[in-house]
């Protein structure tokens, strides 16, 4: 009956250790903290923000794209596409095109919601996009790892660092 008893009592406080809250804070996340009093990290942590310019470089094809959000405090903002394309006498030029959206977004939900970008004369899209922001050293990286654009041929998975 002793060895029950010892064996039940060592059972508790292995599970008791194993159920253990996990560490809630990651330090290179910038998100608001929530000191409840049972924490030991700085409250005074920088929210994360997503107003700003965000840019993202690529190449394809032996050619450099350039994809930029700007995020306005007001929820507006212009995501704006450098790429290349020719011209009417076949020489290579990089044009810019400026679409202008408004936007929601939820830091406690990684959720962005992109509305009425006018991507082209004839349509406006919506689409919503799973981000988190991480930062290193005062660099901000907002990486948008999945986005819902149905029908239209507008790759945003990646990272897009904060244009200063």
């Amino acid at each position: 009956m002793k060895f029950t008893k010892v064996a039940l009592l060592l059972s508790m406080l292995v599970l008791g250790v194993a159920c253990s809250e996990p560490e809630e804070y990651n330090p290179t996340i910038d998100k608001p903290s929530t000191d409840n009093g049972d924490n030991d990290y700085n409250t005074d942590k920088e929210k994360v923000s997503i107003v700003g310019s965000w840019q993202r470089t690529m190449l394809g094809n032996g050619y450099t794209y350039k994809t930029t959000f700007t995020f306005n405090q007001d929820g507006t903002g212009v995501y704006s596409l450098y790429r290349p394309t020719w011209d009417e006498n076949d020489n290579l030029v990089y044009r810019t095109y400026l679409r202008p959206f408004t936007y929601e977004y939820r830091l406690e939900l990684g959720l962005l919601k992109i509305k009425n970008m006018n991507f082209s004369d004839e349509a406006m899209i919506s689409f919503d996009c799973s981000v988190f922001i991480v930062s290193h050293n005062n660099e901000y990286v907002l990486h948008v790892s999945y986005c819902t654009v149905e029908d239209i041929d507008l790759s945003l998975s990646g990272a897009y660092t904060k244009v200063q």
